[in-house]
């Protein structure tokens, strides 16, 4: 079959959705460390699971394959609601997800903080520590007047992640309207975390930190912009 003859052939490289029917055979197909390239003009459907295999996934291609835009042309995930992307199995930072929009976001629940918060709108890096680099991450919402909701945008548990070049605005939380961590020693930089919101009217738990909340935490920020939130 195709797979078989691209490791016979020795190609690193796998394009969707030119060589393959979905992204997940995709990266099924690809071998550790191989690069997956994914045109800027097609819609991945959520939940958008990156398997541990040490794969560079690159969205917002031409259809080419030849450059990105990465600007306007970032590969759309979305769809479902519920966490839009997130990460299965051994993810170290050989793993990494670059050029992708990521949006519509519901989260699901996890004991953090409380017991059935609801995290993680966007994007969850939950014990594990992938390179995300060229996010856009913007319209996702968790938390409600009856349920803590924890990193609208992003949530990172226990990870030492690194996050280059993303932009997390407009997401929805209690705490972390853009980015909630929580354990772990995450490093972002070069990132714009904007006019995220945060959720009054939950007789609980009052709202903390619009763009950026850490709980046990010894995250870094470097050359970040963080702006536009009341707290």
């Amino acid at each position: 079959g195709r797979v078989n003859l691209l490791k016979a052939l020795g190609d690193n490289v796998h394009q969707f959705p030119q060589e393959f029917p979905t992204l997940f055979d995709a990266m099924n197909g690809a071998a550790a460390g191989d690069t997956v390239k994914v045109r800027g003009d097609v819609v991945v459907s959520a939940p958008f699971t990156v398997i541990g295999k040490g794969l560079k996934i690159f969205g917002g291609y031409d259809a080419s394959y030849a450059s990105r835009d990465l600007v306007d042309g970032r590969t759309l995930v979305t769809g479902g609601g519920g966490v839009q992307l997130t990460f299965l199995g051994d993810i170290t930072p050989t793993t990494e997800v670059d050029g992708f929009e990521i949006t519509g976001g519901t989260g699901q629940n996890m004991n953090i903080i409380a017991p059935g918060t609801r995290c993680a709108g966007g994007v969850l890096v939950n014990q594990v520590s992938p390179v995300l680099r060229n996010l856009k991450i913007h319209g996702n919402t968790v938390g409600s007047g009856s349920q803590l909701g924890c990193g609208g945008g992003l949530l990172l548990a226990n990870s030492s992640s690194l996050v280059e070049n993303c932009e997390i605005t407009g997401n929805t939380a209690i705490y972390g309207g853009g980015v909630f961590v929580s354990g772990g020693s995450p490093t972002f930089v070069d990132c714009v975390i904007t006019d995220n919101v945060l959720l009054a009217g939950n007789p609980t738990y009052a709202p903390r930190g619009g763009g950026f909340y850490a709980h046990g935490s010894t995250a870094a920020l470097l050359g970040c912009e963080v702006s536009g939130h009341l707290d």
